[in-house]
Order: structure tokens, then sequence, then C-alpha cells
């Protein structure tokens, strides 16, 4: 009885997750933080979120280089750890984006090539050599 309720309640919470990243996709827009930042949970590091508009819950990054993004109704903050233009992206230099929770958990944004928005989740070990090797990267161009 007891892993039937579980299966119903695993059921239940995917339903809920993919149309929450359903709504995020259509409408990135009328998004608020508070969704945004649940759905960005929920994603694995083999999955991605991908927006047709940059996300509007994610707008206080522009223009900065690090700083609290936002803050949910439940006190989670999401921090921009970062922001330096995309080292594949020799063409435009989209920004690269390099977010933090205040739970260990990490996120990379950036702009592809087919003008979409692109949110990652990272594996928590895999940042922050990621975060190195684009630290290095950036110092030697200088």
């Amino acid at each position: 009885m007891l892993s039937k309720k579980l299966s119903v309640q695993t059921a239940i919470g995917m339903f809920v997750v993919l149309a929450g990243l359903s709504a995020c996709q259509k409408a990135p827009h009328e998004i608020s933080e508070n969704v945004l930042y649940e759905v960005m949970l929920r994603v694995d590091e083999k999955h991605c979120l991908t927006f047709n508009e940059f996300p509007e819950a994610l707008e206080p990054v522009n223009g900065r280089f690090q700083g609290d993004i936002f803050t949910t109704n439940y006190g989670d903050t999401l921090r921009l750890v970062c922001r330096y233009p995309s080292l594949t992206d020799t063409l435009n230099r989209y920004p690269f984006y390099f977010m933090k929770d205040n739970h260990g958990h990490y996120w990379s944004m950036f702009h592809n090539n087919d003008g979409k928005y692109v949110i990652f989740r990272e594996d928590p070990h895999r940042a922050s050599e990621l975060f190195k090797e684009q630290q290095e990267s950036l110092s030697s161009l200088k």
C-alpha cells in the first residue's frame, strides 16, 4: 500500500514539474522567481531548460557581474557568481552566466546559436572546476 501511495505522489510530482517546465518554456516573461527556482531545482545534470526569451525572473543579472538575483518566498536565494563572455561564442560574445543558490546548487546559462537561452544544472564538483577553467581562460586573454 505504501509503494502505491509513493507511486501516485511521484506521478503527481512529475506532472507538476512537466507543467512548470512547459509554462517556463512558453512564456518566460510570466514566470515568477518562485516557479522558475522550483523548476530549476528539478532539472538534473543531464537536462536543461530552454527559453525563447531571456527569463524575466533573471533580469537582475543584466549589467552585473556578481550579486543576488532574487530571493524566493521560502528564503532561497539565487546568486550570480560571475558573468563573462562565452569563450565558445567567438562571433557575438554573448555572456555566460554562472549561478549558485544558498543550498550549494549550481547552474549555468548561455545564449545558444539558435537564439535561445539555455540553463544547465551543474554538478557541484564539476562546477568548481568549470569556474576555475573559465577564470584561467579569461586571464590568458589579457
